[in-house]
């Protein structure tokens, strides 16, 4: 993992993103705190619609769009490296509009499915 700490370099990774073919590079996270507004979120207009074309020419699967680009609130962060796993984006929505569109996008059709696996225990 490694941090990029400008909009210039949140933008070259995400251009050799777009250009490399085996999936290496990613997962590319956006850790968004509590601004609620555009200005104050740190994703520029250029890098908002860069990263929404890497989602968009991304294959099919939600799963893999998920691994490619997450925006995320920066609880999310927290929570995975205390349960040594990458947290799921869907329960961490941020706050401002750009981010949350981006986060829209990644996490649109991820809804729970619904199973009939009668050895699942019931709460009454």
């Amino acid at each position: 993992a490694s941090i990029t700490s400008s909009v210039s370099m949140a933008s070259r990774l995400l251009t050799d993103m777009s250009k490399e073919e085996g999936g290496s590079l990613g997962p590319f996270v956006l850790l968004c705190d509590d601004s609620l507004t555009d200005k104050g979120c740190g994703i520029s207009d250029a890098l908002f619609k860069q990263v929404k074309k890497l989602i968009g020419d991304s294959p099919s699967s939600d799963e893999t769009k998920e691994a490619r680009v997450l925006c995320v609130h920066f609880t999310w962060l927290f929570d995975s490296i205390s349960c040594a796993t990458p947290m799921k984006a869907t329960s961490y929505e941020p706050l401002a509009p750009r981010p949350k569109a981006l986060w829209d996008l990644t996490t649109e059709k991820e809804m729970p499915t619904a199973t009939n696996n009668r050895t699942e225990s019931q709460t009454y």
